[in-house]
C-alpha cells in the first residue's frame, strides 16, 4: 500500500523534519534524507518502516549522547534508559553497540572511574563498592578486577578524616562510638573500623597531623 506526503515541517531549529503521511504526522526524518522526499510523492509501506526505523535510531542516539552527557553509565543502564524510553529490543541493540563502537560505553573503564571517584569523595568498603557496582549491572569478573587493589583499611582512614576535624574534641568513647556507626554505614567491618578507631586516637589527643595528614 502507497502513502501519501502530505506535509514536510521543519522541527528543532531546521535539524529534522517532520513527515506527515496520508493528512497525520508519521516520523521525523533528517534534513538529508528529507530533501529526497516532496509534498505529493508516494512511500511504499517498506519506504516508510525503513524511514521510520531510521529516525527511531537517531532519536534514540541523540537521547542516550545526553544521558551520558549527565556522567557515565553502564551498559545496563544505558539499556535500561532506552527501554524507559520506549524504544525496541533492535533500536536498543544497535544503539548499545553504536556506542560502545565509539567508546561511549565501556563497564570496565565505568567500574574503574566509579571506584576511584568514591574512594577520593566518599570512601567506602570494598562490599559496598562491590553492592554499588552490581546495581549498575557490571559483571562480576570486572568487579573483581577493580576492586582487587583497593586498600581498605586506607578507604577507612580516609572516610573517618572528615570526621574527625569535626569529632576531635570529643572523650574517648563517645569518639568511637560515632566514628564505629559512621564507618560500620559505609559498610566497613568491624576489624576494620577497630583498626580505624584506634588510628583516630592520635587525633584525639590533639594531633592535628592526623586529621590534616594527605593519606
Amino acid at each position: 500500500m502507497d502513502h501519501t506526503i502530505t506535509r514536510l515541517r521543519f522541527r528543532r531549529r531546521g535539524s529534522e523534519v517532520q513527515v506527515h503521511l496520508d493528512g497525520q504526522p508519521a516520523f521525523t526524518v533528517d534534513t538529508l534524507r528529507a530533501a529526497r522526499l516532496k509534498v505529493g510523492g508516494k512511500l511504499t509501506s517498506d519506504q516508510c518502516s525503513a524511514l521510520s526505523r531510521h529516525a527511531d535510531r537517531n532519536r534514540a542516539w541523540r537521547q542516550a549522547l545526553a544521558y551520558l552527557g549527565r556522567r557515565a553509565r553502564s551498559r545496563r543502564e544505558m539499556a535500561d534508559y532506552l527501554q524507559r524510553k520506549g524504544y525496541g529490543r533492535s533500536v536498543r541493540r544497535h544503539v548499545l553497540e553504536r556506542l560502545e563502537e565509539h567508546e561511549y560505553l565501556d563497564d570496565h573503564a565505568f567500574a574503574r572511574m566509579w571506584v576511584d571517584n568514591r574512594l577520593r569523595s566518599s570512601p567506602r568498603a570494598v562490599r559496598a563498592l562491590r553492592y554499588e557496582l552490581k546495581q549498575k549491572g557490571v559483571d562480576d569478573s570486572l568487579i573483581g578486577k577493580v576492586l582487587a587493589d583497593v586498600d581498605e583499611d586506607r578507604a577507612a582512614r580516609q572516610a573517618a578524616q572528615s570526621r574527625l576535624r569535626r569529632w576531635k574534641n570529643l572523650d574517648t568513647r563517645t569518639l568511637r562510638v560515632k566514628l564505629g556507626r559512621f564507618l560500620a554505614g559505609r559498610g566497613f567491618g568491624g576489624d576494620t573500623i577497630g583498626r580505624t578507631c584506634q588510628w583516630a586516637q592520635e587525633a584525639v589527643n590533639g594531633d592535628d597531623r592526623v586529621i590534616n595528614s594527605d593519606l
